[in-house]
């Protein structure tokens, strides 16, 4: 069996507060029109979640927070953090590099059966300073 394959990618995390109410399961419009802009920059792997309230979030009045998560190379992923830095009003933008590890999927047992897609898994190394726990 081969060895997995290993990246480096850098990771961006957006938090952003949320005025409309999705449903159960759904996204936000904020956080929908920043996936779609990671999209069209070519960065293919992103995803939002439910985010703590904090870093000036969930006052009274105001929405909810969302951390959108994108994925990429390097040079790609900066350039959408600053064009992101100049798009939002408010918000907490971070960037760090993480391996991507690809491993490689294992033959399948049955002759003609299609092959599974391998499971992408990624690996956040820790701040300077910090040990992993």
């Amino acid at each position: 069996m081969d060895a997995p394959q290993r990246r480096h990618r850098r990771r961006l995390t957006i938090l952003v507060e949320e005025t409309d109410e999705p449903h159960r399961g759904e996204i936000g419009l904020a956080a929908e029109v920043i996936l779609d802009l990671a999209r069209e920059a070519g960065l293919s792997s992103g995803a939002a979640f439910p985010a703590a309230a904090g870093f000036g979030f969930g006052r009274a009045g105001t929405g909810r927070p969302t951390a959108v998560v994108v994925l990429g190379d390097v040079e790609g992923v900066e350039d959408f953090a600053r064009a992101m830095a100049l798009a939002l009003p408010s918000g907490l933008i971070t960037l760090d590099d993480v391996e991507e590890v690809v491993p490689v999927a294992p033959p399948d047992p049955v002759g003609d059966a299609p092959a599974r897609p391998p499971l992408r898994l990624v690996r956040a190394d820790p701040a300077p300073g910090r040990s992993p726990s």
